[in-house]
């Protein structure tokens, strides 16, 4: 039993995958966490745009 444990301990196979899942869902994390300030900043901007607009219309 010993054996077999210190078997699994030293398998590689889906090391790869399990790693590239961990750093997407950090990506992933950051991106839901940075979005709130982006997209208060975008709605800012757009709002801006509307209104240059809005004054220029006859």
């Amino acid at each position: 039993m010993l054996h077999k444990f210190n078997a699994f301990l030293k398998d590689q196979n889906g090391a790869t995958a399990i790693e590239y899942s961990i750093i997407a869902s950090l990506v992933a994390a950051a991106l839901v966490i940075g979005s709130g300030p982006l997209v208060s900043n975008l709605n800012r901007v757009l709002n801006a745009f509307a209104g240059y607009i809005g004054a220029t219309a006859p």
